[in-house]
């Protein structure tokens, strides 16, 4: 990924979202959380960045025929790519205080979903492939419809599947896949 684009993500997608879940946690936890991860963010710009491409690079070596440069991956891998790098990096930068690091792992896997889920979504509206509906659609609504439960569920899954070393791209990619086609099919169009 280009530094550029990176910083749009961090700009555009990363730091509302942060911004958000502090916001909606509605106490000074939850501000002090987001806090301190737009501060690791904000001194670990390139580390993050240099991460995500070392780790999409030996993705397209291991798991893509050929295994070029040129290799392009899935929306659903790029974003289990980043959701997968940010969460190690931020994980590994938790500053100590007082906070529990079940709440920080809750709040860290949830932002780390928004933005994951909203990296798939700005790459579905760019697309011109996809019908001038369906990407008024997902603009409008996003990608997440009705998945609220499921969403707590599934968030709380992946931070226990993270703290064993268990958490895979491709577990995401199925992940963000699924609610894709879900989307989809709220809409009325076929996968």
């Amino acid at each position: 990924m280009k530094e550029n684009k990176f910083n749009e993500i961090v700009k555009e997608i990363l730091i509302p979202v942060i911004d958000d879940m502090a916001e909606a946690a509605s106490n000074p936890v939850g501000d002090e959380i987001g806090k301190e991860f737009k501060e690791i963010i904000e001194e670990s710009k390139k580390n993050i960045l240099d991460d995500y491409n070392i780790s999409k690079e030996d993705f397209k070596k291991k798991f893509m025929k050929g295994g070029n440069e040129n290799s392009v991956i899935d929306r659903h891998k790029v974003a289990a790519l980043f959701y997968v790098n940010f969460v190690d990096f931020v994980k590994k930068n938790y500053r100590a205080n007082d906070i529990d690091d079940l709440l920080k792992d809750l709040f860290l896997h949830n932002v780390a979903f928004n933005a994951a889920v909203a990296i798939i979504e700005s790459f579905i509206c760019a697309n011109n492939e996809e019908s001038a509906g369906f990407r008024l659609h997902v603009k409008d609504k996003g990608i997440v419809g009705k998945i609220d439960r499921y969403r707590d569920y599934t968030i709380k899954e992946l931070v226990f599947a993270h703290n064993e070393n268990k958490l895979s791209v491709f577990l995401l990619a199925n992940i963000f896949y699924s609610i894709e086609r879900n989307s989809k099919a709220e809409y009325g169009q076929s996968f």
